[in-house]
């Protein structure tokens, strides 16, 4: 695209945007100078929808967020006689390195259903952004959300923080809070009609789309980036010949912060810190697993070769006896597991025999009853 058609088409989008209208518009011919129709502007959108099948009724993202924050990547492709320069502009291609989002940079997306039925096209922002109206420029979107979610931006394997101008994706970098109770999401970049991958949205696009390929709205399918621990405790006591009260478990020495590319996640910090699954409680153990109430939305890492681990105190007694013995146990977590991945749940089941040792059992499970983890945004 040459630098008086760039011009044109952004000053034709805004004429566009304050008439309240889609108004047909010309452009110049590959010579730029005769003026031949196009189609007429075509605004972004995106909407909401339910993903399904699942085990049980799986809910939208504007259930569980209402926003979202959105990168947009112009393509300017070119239309040639001379195959050497005919290209459609595409993330695949080698141009790709030097794409950078300056079509919508961290935008702001948010569901607004004014009637409650959750009705289509109710993600909304501003100021409204068009397709281009050449088929040979393309733009490619990635997306993260909840959009207040406290995230610091860089470019991909530096320390610089990303901008506007920066090319490629960004790096992610979210610090876990101290209560692990938030969710984070980034959209599936890699995703263009894959059935195979997602058999039940056949046509997800999110990379090269151009006007002419797209429907009614830009399709994201959200993927959970952290992972869910959970701890569930009994006694081993076959006779019940014993009290036993459990008083605390953290996980301990794990990474809070971290950076999210493409290939996954690495190190942000290396300060290690502990989540508090149960503090100062006061649990009469029973010889069934029971909950404990603080499930922790966690950082993503490698458990293996590291300090991190379970630590676990309560007391116990023998049944009719006055005063209880204190008792603490710490177990390598790599025992159970050698990673946390991302998009996975893991249930730690912890009984507890009188005395040492604790018996410390692992189990992988999919997060919630989310098919494959995903929550959908087309």
């Amino acid at each position: 695209m040459n630098t008086r058609r760039h011009i044109w088409l952004l000053a034709a989008g805004l004429i566009a945007l304050l008439a309240g209208s889609c108004a047909k518009i010309q452009g110049p011919d590959e010579g730029g100078d005769n003026w031949t129709p196009l189609g007429g502007d075509m605004p972004i959108t995106f909407s909401s929808c339910l993903s399904e099948p699942a085990t049980k009724a799986t809910e939208s993202l504007s259930t569980i967020y209402t926003s979202f924050r959105v990168f947009a990547f112009y393509q300017a492709g070119n239309i040639s006689e001379d195959p050497g320069e005919h290209y459609v502009g595409s993330w695949a291609d080698l141009r790709t390195k030097l794409w950078t989002p300056n079509f919508m940079y961290n935008q702001l997306v948010e569901f607004t259903d004014t009637d409650g039925d959750s009705v289509k096209d109710s993600w909304t922002y501003t100021p409204i952004k068009y397709w281009p109206n050449n088929p040979e420029n393309t733009v490619t979107f990635w997306a993260y959300a909840p959009a207040n979610a406290s995230v610091t931006l860089y470019g991909y394997g530096s320390s610089d923080h990303y901008s506007p101008t920066t090319s490629g994706l960004p790096g992610v970098e979210i610090t876990v809070p101290s209560t692990a109770d938030t969710d984070f999401m980034i959209s599936e970049f890699s995703m263009v009609k894959d059935h195979d991958l997602n058999p039940y949205y056949p046509t997800y696009y999110t990379q090269d789309l151009s006007k002419p390929a797209v429907g009614e709205s830009v399709n994201f399918l959200f993927r959970h980036a952290l992972c869910k621990v959970n701890c569930r405790v009994a006694k081993e006591d076959e006779s019940n010949a014993y009290d036993m009260v459990l008083l605390d478990v953290s996980l301990r020495n794990i990474l809070f912060t971290g950076v999210k590319n493409e290939e996954g996640w690495e190190a942000g910090s290396s300060v290690r810190s502990e989540f508090a699954v149960l503090s100062g409680g006061n649990m009469e153990l029973t010889t069934s697993l029971q909950d404990l109430a603080a499930s922790g939305i966690l950082l993503p890492q490698r458990l293996s070769r590291t300090a991190a681990e379970l630590y676990v105190r309560y007391k116990y007694r023998r049944k009719g006896a006055g005063a209880y013995t204190i008792c603490t146990c710490t177990i390598p977590l790599e025992k159970a597991t050698p990673s946390w991945d991302t998009a996975q749940q893991y249930t730690y089941n912890i009984r507890i025999a009188p005395g040492n040792p604790i018996l410390f059992v692992a189990e992988v499970v999919k997060w919630d009853s989310d098919t494959n983890g995903y929550f959908n945004v087309n």
